[in-house]
């Protein structure tokens, strides 16, 4: 066999290995994000239960909201239009790097995260373990949630205050 031919046929070769190898590629970036579609339920919940513990303030105007997609590093988190003032609230540099490192941990690669309202966004409750076994809570057990909170903690260390029940 001339080297020109064992030339033209390595070159074949190396195409048909270079087509395999970009096939498996795209099927296992389709298989990683039907996986994290699959997922996004659960990414949503242990979402709202870490910033929960992280920065319980912003957590209720998260639940209005609902993890629309999850693909390609992105996220997005988003509101019916009747919520644009959670969308906003949540629409700061601090609040979409807090949920985009929460995100990142669980889906185990680097996340980045966007919130927008979209009108198909629905908003739907989402229970964790300790809400779905909770009692009603009382004034004490409110204002000891709150007092325990970092951001409380840190202002009534600034302003050196305290803070008391307001008798009702």
């Amino acid at each position: 066999m001339s080297t020109h031919k064992m030339e033209c046929s390595t070159l074949k070769h190396l195409r048909r290995v270079i087509a395999d190898a970009a096939a498996t590629i795209a099927k296992a970036q389709a298989q990683i994000d039907l996986i994290e579609d699959g997922d996004r339920d659960a990414a949503w919940r242990h979402l709202i239960a870490e910033v929960r513990r992280k920065r319980p303030l912003i957590r209720m105007w998260l639940e209005f909201g609902c993890l629309a997609e999850v693909a390609e590093g992105r996220a997005v988190v988003a509101f019916p239009p009747h919520q644009g003032l959670a969308m906003e609230q949540l629409d700061s540099p601090a609040n979409r790097e807090l949920m985009a490192e929460i995100l990142t941990d669980r889906l185990g690669r680097r996340m980045t995260v966007s919130v927008e309202v979209r009108d198909a966004a629905v908003s739907a409750p989402v229970q964790t373990q300790s809400a779905a076994r909770a009692v009603p809570k009382t004034a004490e057990d409110v204002m000891a949630e709150f007092k325990a909170d970092p951001l409380i903690r840190k202002a009534l260390e600034i302003f050196k205050a305290t803070l008391e029940a307001d008798p009702v």
